[in-house]
């Protein structure tokens, strides 16, 4: 399939059709990789690989236990 490159600004722009992002399960707003190897144009949806802040805190219950650790003797210049 042929997509024409559109200028907008010092940017430029693809479309992709409809079909190729409901094959992709690609949404508005997804964040995509973009790289270049071996003269090709690499795109890849990097919003499965990214959590958010709701994803990172989910199994959090809101109490915090602080553990001490021994790291040991100071061994070099570490601030007292």
């Amino acid at each position: 399939m042929k997509i024409k490159l559109h200028r907008c600004g010092d940017s430029h722009l693809l479309q992709i059709p409809r079909s190729i992002l409901d094959i992709l399960n690609w949404k508005d707003n997804d964040i995509l990789n973009l790289k270049v190897k071996d003269n090709k144009l690499i795109i890849e949806n990097s919003s499965d690989d990214e959590m958010n802040i709701e994803d990172l805190f989910e199994d959090f219950n809101g109490k915090y236990s602080k553990e001490d650790i021994d790291w040991g003797e100071m061994t070099g210049k570490e601030v007292r």
